[in-house]
């Protein structure tokens, strides 16, 4: 319980909030996307989760490219629970179902 402007209210902190609503991306934002997993991979990020990579003692590309939940709505695409089906004959994986949508235009 927490009090908010003389009230008293019950915080929840297993609410999450509405997830925002996807807006399309160009092929420069994509580029830019593809640029920052580039990076984290050179410079050894690749394992690091999201919200390590955007703080201020990190790499500065990162927070200079492109917005942290920008960055997580494109990863929404990954299917993770086929990850390693796909990887076991597919190098790019991760990024293959948003190459091919991003082609099909």
């Amino acid at each position: 319980m927490y009090r908010r402007r003389g009230r008293i209210q019950k915080y929840n902190a297993f609410k999450r909030p509405p997830p925002k609503a996807f807006k399309p991306f160009t092929e420069e934002k994509f580029g830019v996307f593809l640029g920052i997993l580039l990076a984290a991979g050179v410079h050894k990020s690749n394992k690091e989760h999201i919200s390590e990579m955007w703080k201020p003692e990190s790499l500065p590309l990162f927070r200079a490219a492109m917005s942290r939940d920008r960055f997580k709505m494109f990863i929404r695409f990954d299917k993770q629970n086929t990850r390693n089906e796909r990887a076991e004959t597919d190098k790019i994986a991760p990024i293959r179902d948003m190459l091919n949508a991003k082609n099909a235009k």
